[in-house]
């Protein structure tokens, strides 16, 4: 005869075997896994992770443990090899051939096609302090579209750290010009403030391959600017990029004036930026000719306005005055200790007479006169 339970007692006892199914649950657990000693992790608590199962590690898309490296690249691997070759060859890959030739044109290609390799090289151009690393990674970048180079380098010009934004001038000045270039690096220089990046990029700025093929108002206004520099090197070297980007007659007159400026090294970087251009110095021959004749003036001052002349045509008065002044420069000249004496000079009959000048020429150094006379 089947025992049947009244209804009212039924819920309190499978109350009371639940909770003895419990007690007996981890009684076990504790007779297996020890003793817990105050703090440690409890089985199945995060400490597991720290090995995880090998269905874990091959199921993809799972994220790497702790201390696992990341995987570099086909692209950065291809550019630390190409890093290699070029510290190899100190930073010069054009004066190497075969094996120990660096080809960029595959690293180039991959740039353009891999938008985390672009970021990878951006962050290290930050980040080193290598010049040949830096170097290839310009060179790299100078690949990539304008737009793109632009706009890292106004991002490097905006850092607080010198070295950057040095980094980011360069950058710019290898864009081909563009007015949009150029108003953007005049914006930058005349923000900067320090010495040695300003000198920097003025310098490279002297460069006649660097010379606009278009307007570039915007720049030669901040030049102009630079030409009053409080420093005597930066208003220097911007005397003589400006004459490089403004060949016009309006620029003429700030060199008319750096003729004349207290500073030697002022008057000579006038005198070396008008000798390059024809038109400008047969407009300023007169003011060129009175710091020539200036005897007050140092030699070397003096010689740098008659050098400026040598290519504009003179006239036979003109040309014969000039070579006398050059013959009396060149008297006021130190001896040459480098020079063999008189005794050295003689020599023996060993010596090799066709590196001698005949001695009945009647001719000296200082009477060539190429100062744009129509003498042969």
């Amino acid at each position: 005869m089947a025992f049947a339970l009244k209804p009212a007692l039924r819920w309190p006892l499978f109350a009371l075997s639940v909770a003895a199914a419990a007690a007996l649950g981890w009684h076990v657990l504790s007779d297996e896994t020890g003793p817990q000693s105050p703090g440690a992790s409890p089985p199945g608590s995060a400490g597991w992770a720290v090995s995880p199962s090998p269905a874990a590690e091959a199921t993809p898309g799972l994220r790497p443990t702790a201390g696992t490296a990341p995987t570099a690249s086909a692209g950065e691997a291809a550019f630390e090899q190409t890093l290699e070759a070029y510290r190899r060859q100190r930073g010069k890959p054009e004066d190497h051939e075969g094996k120990d030739a660096v080809a960029l044109d595959e690293l180039e290609a991959s740039l353009a096609r891999d938008p985390a390799l672009r970021g990878v090289l951006m962050r290290r151009l930050q980040a080193s302090a290598d010049p040949i690393e830096k170097r290839l990674i310009k060179t790299l970048l100078s690949s990539l579209p304008a737009a793109e180079q632009l706009a890292f380098s106004q991002q490097l010009l905006g850092s607080a750290d010198a070295v950057q934004r040095r980094d980011g001038f360069e950058l710019m000045l290898q864009i081909p010009g563009s007015q949009a270039r150029d108003q953007q690096l005049a914006q930058a220089l005349g923000r900067e403030q320090d010495r040695e990046v300003v000198l920097s990029v003025v310098s490279t700025l002297m460069k006649p391959e660097d010379t606009p093929a278009t307007d570039a108002l915007a720049l030669v206004q901040q030049l102009q600017v630079l030409a009053g520099h409080a420093d005597t090197a930066v208003r220097s070297a911007s005397l003589q990029a400006l004459a490089l980007w403004d060949p016009s007659a309006q620029t003429d007159a700030t060199l008319r004036l750096a003729l004349r400026d207290p500073d030697e090294d002022i008057r000579i970087a006038a005198a070396d930026s008008i000798a390059g251009n024809r038109r400008r110095v047969d407009a300023m021959k007169a003011d060129l000719t009175a710091v020539a004749g200036n005897t007050s003036e140092s030699a070397v001052t003096r010689r740098a306005a008659l050098l400026a002349m040598q290519n504009t045509r003179l006239g036979e008065a003109e040309s014969s005055a000039f070579a006398q002044l050059m013959l009396e420069l060149q008297a006021q000249e130190p001896p040459d200790s480098s020079a063999p004496s008189g005794s050295d000079a003689s020599g023996d009959g060993d010596s090799n007479g066709d590196d001698e000048e005949p001695s009945d020429s009647g001719a000296s150094p200082g009477d060539e006169p190429p100062w744009g006379s129509d003498e042969p």
